[in-house]
């Protein structure tokens, strides 16, 4: 057999990379502390079978929170990148942001079926986990950039069938937004916060957020956020400087900050201090 096998934590939790001549079948006992995702790299999956089932394309697999067990198969010439993530964290998260529904299929699903830019996003963050091509200081970043991207794609993937409730998803929306605008709001607010203040639950909220939206909660809160940090750089009346105001309103990562704030206004942080 031919092949190569590396292992990286760089993400903070271990990935491993696997590209094989020859079809390969695994078995063995689940760690119960991990999370574990494989992803596929080469989309050609004839001898793919997780537990029995054939791996459709742009697939996460291997999930399952009740298993005990591993049991998968892959084709010759496959290239694959399983994470293990830290599940405590992944079932925080994925509590936190999308509620019940999703916590419910990281429990028994096994298989997942993705969008392709969600696949393709999850991949590459794998892939370059294993090549050790992260900075330790930004350990935490990526692992929770990750998990998130681990969770978005999931709940993504059955946004079709999230029943049409009767929420009045604008105005929850709407005064969402206001609350964190609010003259006295000088930090981030978790979901948390919101859900208690609005006397909602988390997944009316998450919800009502996608569907008035299109965005998930994660991508809309981290935006608000963003609004929140505009909003103190151009008032004038703040002494700190972009990365205190950034750390205050849920950045500590400086560059994953500088990278959302271009991505969504178009500019750097220190162009809108210019603008004062």
């Amino acid at each position: 057999m031919r092949g190569r096998l590396r292992a990286s934590k760089t993400l903070g939790f271990p990935v491993v990379k696997i590209d094989s001549s020859q079809g390969l079948i695994f078995q063995g006992d689940r760690n119960s502390a991990v999370t574990q995702i494989a992803v596929e790299l080469n989309q050609d999956l004839e001898l793919h079978l997780v537990k029995g089932k054939r791996l459709p394309p742009h697939a996460f697999s291997g999930f399952q929170g009740s298993s005990s067990e591993i049991f998968f198969s892959i084709t010759p010439g496959a290239s694959l990148c399983v994470g293990s993530m830290p599940k405590n964290h992944v079932l925080s998260l994925a509590g936190e942001i999308y509620g019940e529904p999703l916590l419910e299929r990281l429990h028994h699903q096994n298989i997942c079926q993705v969008e392709p830019a969600a696949y393709a996003r999850m991949a590459q963050t794998l892939v370059r986990g294993a090549s050790n091509d992260v900075q330790l200081q930004s350990c935490a970043a990526e692992t929770d950039d990750a998990v998130l991207s681990f969770l978005e794609g999931i709940n993504q993937s059955d946004q079709q069938n999230i029943p049409p409730r009767a929420y009045k998803n604008v105005d929850l929306v709407r005064d969402f937004v206001a609350l964190t605008h609010e003259s006295d709001c000088d930090k981030a607010l978790t979901i948390t916060d919101l859900t208690q203040q609005l006397f909602t639950s988390k997944t009316v909220l998450s919800v009502a957020i996608r569907q008035a939206t299109g965005l998930s909660p994660l991508t809309f809160i981290r935006n608000v956020r963003l609004e929140q940090v505009r909003k103190a750089l151009l008032s004038g009346v703040e002494p700190s400087g972009v990365g205190d105001i950034a750390l205050r309103y849920g950045f500590p990562s400086r560059g994953h900050f500088s990278r959302y704030y271009r991505d969504l206004f178009g500019e750097l942080p220190r162009d809108t201090l210019m603008k004062r």
